[in-house]
């Protein structure tokens, strides 16, 4: 039998063996520990970070959509253009007057009106110290832009107020005018993009223009910084542009390691850089830097833990070996339930998250149309995996098929893109409710799409606005019947449908004679007061079906479609004389309503242009004026 030295027996090395393989296991024990959780640990921050700037990338877009519809109806508006014709105090006033009531409706910063030569001649500020009045913004892009004739938006710095803005700008035109002759801007404050920056945690969010400028931040000394710093060419580039005013700008002190890791200059700082391309503006982007110490202290403050209770095992030596195995095996149990403890407390942080959102907001399975998980506003208190999307909101049995109503979740599947699209959703009370639906596709490890996140914002208020803003365009303001935008929309129908049926329609063309006279003698509220009663005697003599119309000044036309049993010129002529000689007859008339007409007839089997028939009911409404003229010794 072979014998071992004698020195292997002794105790020494033993206790040197069990010490040795303690600290292996230990040793093992803590770096498995350490991977496992700096994996988690980074999984859970780039999942978290991924998510925020997503729901930021969101709003800031909703926002910005939102007020450029806005300014788009509002470019619509009629009588807003009259303070690019007639620059007189009084028009000013009013339409600045009306431009404050729509800052108010909007809640907006300021809204105002440039001429073609950028200078603005009517603000919603126009009785602040700082109004934009007078003042020439030809140089900003938003301006160049719209007079150009294509929408805006622009964010920066104002020359004027001083304050950081977006600024939403629309060409305004004339009738017959195809050039622009002005532009409409409304301009936003940041002060609500600021303030939801502001709610970051473990980093900095930031939103920053083509040459690395911070527009908006949530740490308020990087305001108008340089991410990294910037070379004598951006600088001079940015001074030009007049963006942000006239600077200066400091650089923030980051300084790139990596594509992905920037150190401060300053105080060795380190960030993981994440980044969302901002939609519609090129080169902006949302960045989130994650604070590399948050996300290292999610690590090392449990494993230094860990390696103190090893150290102090070790000195029991071989006494407590075993205890010690026991320790580290509870140990790494308690850590591993911290750890998920941890990511159960992420998970409430992003229900709580979801939950705050001002619209529903819920994932959808992408095979059986399943709500997988939603906020309280999207779920209407149904359980997850309980109800289809098309059940929740829509209350029927199968997903929308419709071209009127296309299935986002089908339409994400399809174009394996985000999609934008407006449907009509039912609340719990059976309401019908007009929503603008977004959707992003979630893919899985195979590049499948299984689930799709979708949001649902509230447009009602938005398309009633508009449905309004609309309205008013083709209203004539003072008399309360169409326009001429309102009667050429109308009358091209009307004459579309006369050809499809082969009908005659009848064209009155009517002028009010004597309105200078009426104005110069009697004072403007008269004349006006006589536009009012001729457009009040028209709608009494004509029928509900007939389309009436002021077309400007003292101008009017009817457009009628001849009856069932037919009908003449002349039909037409002796209604309008009955109609004058009834409203001539009330006691309270101040004067008679003295009235010139002509009227055309429209014959589909010889059709003409609406132009056309306008231009030869004017016709015989002046050749009358001028055959009474003649017959009362004016001629």
């Amino acid at each position: 039998m072979k014998k071992f030295p004698v020195a292997l027996y002794e105790p020494r090395f033993t206790i040197l063996f069990f010490a040795l393989l303690a600290v292996l296991i230990s040793g093992g024990a803590g770096y498995n520990y350490y991977v496992t959780t700096r994996d988690l640990a980074i999984k859970t921050a780039h999942h978290e970070a991924t998510f925020h700037l997503e729901i930021v990338k969101e709003h800031v877009r909703s926002r910005l959509e939102l007020h450029a519809k806005a300014v788009r109806a509002l470019s619509s508006l009629h009588g807003l253009q009259d303070v690019l014709q007639d620059r007189s105090p009084a028009t000013v006033t009013r339409i600045s007057d009306f431009l404050y009531y729509l800052e108010q409706t909007l809640d907006v910063d300021v809204c105002y009106v440039l001429d073609r030569d950028g200078t603005v001649v009517a603000a919603s500020n126009i009785k602040e110290e700082d109004s934009f009045l007078g003042k020439n913004y030809a140089f900003r892009p938003y301006f160049q832009e719209a007079i150009a004739g294509r929408q805006a938006i622009y964010l920066g710095k104002g020359i004027t107020s001083g304050k950081r803005g977006v600024y939403f700008s629309q060409p305004l035109y004339l009738p017959d005018n195809p050039q622009p002759v002005g532009v409409v801007v409304l301009k936003n404050s940041v002060t609500t993009l600021d303030a939801e920056f502001a709610q970051v945690k473990e980093g900095e969010i930031l939103l920053i223009d083509p040459h690395g400028l911070i527009f908006t931040s949530s740490r308020r000394e990087w305001l108008l910084h340089f991410l990294w710093q910037p070379t004598p060419e951006i600088v001079q580039t940015v001074r030009a542009s007049q963006q942000y005013g006239y600077g200066p700008w400091p650089w923030t002190g980051l300084k790139r390691l990596e594509p992905e890791w920037l150190v401060g200059r300053d105080d060795n700082a380190q960030y993981w850089v994440h980044s969302q391309n901002l939609p519609g503006f090129p080169g902006w982007e949302i960045v989130f830097l994650h604070d590399l110490a948050a996300i290292q202290a999610r690590v090392y403050s449990p494993l230094f833990k860990a390696v103190l209770w090893s150290v102090f095992g070790l000195c029991f030596l071989v006494a407590v070996i075993s205890l010690l195995l026991y320790r580290k095996v509870h140990a790494n149990t308690v850590l591993q339930r911290k750890a998920e403890a941890d990511l159960a407390r992420q998970n409430a942080f992003l229900s709580s998250v979801i939950e705050s959102l001002p619209y529903p907001f819920y994932v959808v399975d992408a095979e059986n149309y399943t709500v997988t998980l939603g906020n309280a506003l999207a779920l209407q208190g149904n359980a997850p995996n309980s109800i289809t999307c098309h059940e929740l909101t829509h209350h029927c049995d199968t997903p929308c098929d419709d071209d009127a109503h296309l299935c986002p979740l089908n339409e994400v599947k399809r174009t394996r893109k985000p999609v934008v699209m407006q449907h009509v959703h039912h609340d719990v009370l059976g309401e019908s409710q007009f929503i603008e639906v977004h959707g992003y596709p979630i893919f899985d490890a195979d590049g499948k799409i299984v689930r799709m996140i979708e949001a649902a914002i509230d447009v009602t208020e938005q398309r009633i606005m508009e449905d309004k803003l609309h309205e008013m365009s083709i209203t004539d303001e003072l008399t309360n019947r169409l326009n001429r935008r309102g009667f050429l929309v109308m009358a091209e129908q009307q004459l579309k449908a006369a050809r499809r049926d082969n009908k005659k329609l009848y064209l009155l063309y009517a002028d009010l004679d004597n309105m200078k006279w009426i104005n110069d003698t009697m004072g403007h509220e008269t004349g006006d007061g006589a536009l009012k009663d001729t457009a009040t005697f028209l709608a009494s003599t004509f029928r509900e079906s007939d389309i009436i119309a002021r077309l400007g000044g003292d101008e009017f036309v009817v457009l009628l479609a001849a009856g069932p049993d037919g009908g003449s010129r002349e039909r037409v002529a002796t209604r309008f004389h009955e109609g004058l000689a009834t409203e001539n007859a009330k006691e309270k008339r101040l004067f008679p309503l003295q009235i010139s007409f002509g009227v055309a007839e429209y014959d589909p089997k010889q059709p003409i242009t609406l132009e056309k028939l306008i231009a030869k009911a004017d016709a015989m409404m002046y050749a009358a004026k001028e055959k009474a003229r003649q017959e009362n010794g004016q001629g």
